[in-house]
């Protein structure tokens, strides 16, 4: 279901910057609407899974004081299944909506020992086992949802949260008011979650980097997919001419003395752009590993505070691969005068020896759902 959701729902108009992606689907012609949020949360796995499973704590309660109806049944039949009865009001007049689900859950351990929690969830009609009665259940309209979240561990003190969920109010046409209400607590309930657990920024970057490093160290000479070879190959000419002296000129960088920068210029042929390399070298107070795992975090919290700082419209990571030492990125640069926005969509592979670290990026050509036209 979560790839179903990612496939047809789309990102939300304003809000490609905001910590949590957030992706909206409503059918034509009414029906169940589809929602997905995608946030890395500043906690342990574990507690994450806990937060999410704990139904009946004295503080859910006080959270979901305005439900109408609320009951929770742990332990199904004595398997790890429960259901949850809950009514909630609706704007507009309309009568309450009682959402009756069954919720299970199971734990995978990665190959590279990370946990990651799965909690599925749908109408009580889809389990086999017993059903309680609910209360007051025949004074509202039944509603119906369907979902999962996934919450996958990245270093300690960090997890990535992923929740896909698909809600039939069980109207004809979904009122807009309803479906600004239904957007606004469901999506909205991930916001919530990551301030709730908010540590300073730099310290969750710090922790990230430190955990990539000693994956990059464990994985020394791991092979590179033929795919990622291809692009190692073109990089490697680029770093070839790189050791050359020919061509570049020095410039002065001021902020950075102990830095030398050099550029070159192409001169383009007729009808063509012209291009320039650039090139740094300089010495960093840290290992080989954290000065990759550095640049690698493209969208660390502190990079990407700079970059709305300074007026850019969106920075973000693209999740369409699960691979140990590559990932992709969107940047769209905010450009002086009259010129228009610079999109940049790269992929990053790295790729280490004893002591050396090499990291490869290239343009791709996907198409990245910003929400809205970026110009």
């Amino acid at each position: 279901m979560a790839e179903e959701c990612r496939l047809k729902a789309k990102r939300i108009a304003g809000t490609v910057n905001d910590s949590v992606e957030k992706f909206l689907y409503k059918p034509e012609g009414g029906g169940a609407v589809w929602g997905r949020t995608l946030g890395v949360m500043d906690t342990s796995v574990d507690e994450m899974f806990a937060e999410l499973w704990l139904l009946d704590t004295f503080s859910k309660t006080l959270e979901n004081s305005n439900s109408t109806i609320r009951k929770v049944w742990n332990s199904l039949d004595g398997t790890r299944g429960l259901q949850y009865a809950r009514a909630i009001k609706l704007p507009g007049g309309f009568k309450d909506r009682l959402f009756d689900i069954w919720l299970t859950w199971d734990l995978l351990i990665g190959d590279d020992g990370r946990k990651t929690y799965i909690i599925a969830f749908a109408p009580i009609e889809k389990y086999a086992g017993t059903r309680n009665k609910v209360s007051g259940a025949a004074k509202k309209i039944r509603a119906d949802s369907t979902g999962v979240h996934i919450v996958r561990e990245l270093t300690g003190n960090t997890c990535e949260w992923t929740r896909a969920q698909q809600v039939d109010l069980k109207f004809k046409v979904m009122p807009s008011g309803v479906l600004d209400f239904l957007a606004k607590q469901h999506l909205g309930w991930a916001d919530d979650m990551q301030e709730k657990f908010r540590r300073n920024g730099k310290v969750v970057d710090r922790e990230a980097i430190e955990y990539l490093a000693k994956v990059m160290r464990a994985n020394r000479g791991l092979p590179l997919l033929p795919d990622q070879q291809s692009t190692f190959d073109v990089c490697m000419e680029l770093q070839a001419d790189a050791l050359t002296e020919e061509g570049w000129k020095a410039l002065e960088a001021p902020r950075y003395p102990d830095v030398k920068m050099k550029v070159k210029y192409f001169a383009p042929n007729r009808g063509e752009r012209s291009i320039a390399t650039g090139k740094a070298i300089g010495v960093i107070d840290c290992t080989a590993e954290e000065a990759a795992a550095w640049a690698f975090d493209f969208c660390s919290n502190e990079r990407c505070r700079i970059s709305k700082s300074v007026g850019n419209p969106a920075r973000l990571e693209l999740k369409n691969k699960a691979r140990l030492n590559e990932r992709s990125y969107a940047t769209v640069k905010s450009m002086p005068f009259f010129l228009d926005n610079r999109e940049m969509v790269s992929r990053q592979i790295w790729k280490t020896e004893e002591g050396k670290v090499w990291i490869a990026s290239t343009p791709i050509e996907d198409v990245v759902d910003y929400g809205a036209k970026l110009k």
